[in-house]
């Protein structure tokens, strides 16, 4: 596995604990501002994407 694969896996893996205590992911899909009709198929092409 070359360095770009490993960081880009960490990058994938990491995640952050806000102060109430819950744990989420540091990379995000980017849907805040898609409208609700078009997120699921938004979340569903970046997943197929990889």
């Amino acid at each position: 596995m070359g360095n770009y694969s490993r960081k880009l896996k960490e990058m994938f893996d990491d995640s952050i604990v806000l102060n109430n205590g819950v744990k989420i992911p540091q990379l995000g899909l980017g849907i805040w501002f898609i409208d609700e009709d078009k997120t699921a198929d938004a979340v569903k092409a970046a997943v197929d994407k990889g």
